[in-house]
């Protein structure tokens, strides 16, 4: 499991969102990755919890290997909340798939997560 946070800026519009899973497989091997990623968004004076969002796969079915960037984009993900809106605190929460990831684990990098969004309006 790999969490993370961020602070939305103010013209969020506190719809979905996607993120990019970016890894590097060091190993000569191109088998399977999957995962999961959730995510929940608080305001000032909310309390982060243990609440999701519904995980949405993030899934590779033959990763590049041989040390190449490789990226997977989730499809929409909505974040547990209420009232989402632009500066709440946005956290999210990703799982490795065990059971059907066949790449090997060992030789396998996390570099990042991007993640994109709507915004209301061109200003902050």
């Amino acid at each position: 499991t790999i969490y993370g946070e961020v602070a939305m800026p103010d013209a969020w519009d506190g719809g979905t969102v996607t993120f990019t899973h970016v890894y590097i497989q060091t190993a000569a091997n191109t088998g399977v990755l999957n995962g999961d990623i959730a995510c929940q968004a608080r305001s000032n004076g909310e309390v982060p919890s243990s609440t999701w969002g519904t995980e949405i796969a993030i899934d590779d079915a033959a990763v590049v290997g041989s040390n190449s960037n490789d990226m997977t984009t989730s499809a929409a993900v909505t974040c547990a909340g209420t009232g989402l809106a632009g500066g709440d605190m946005l956290y999210w929460r990703y799982q490795l798939d065990a059971t059907g990831t066949t790449t090997t684990v060992a030789s396998l990098h996390h570099v990042g997560f991007n993640l994109e969004y709507t915004i209301s309006s061109m200003s902050d």
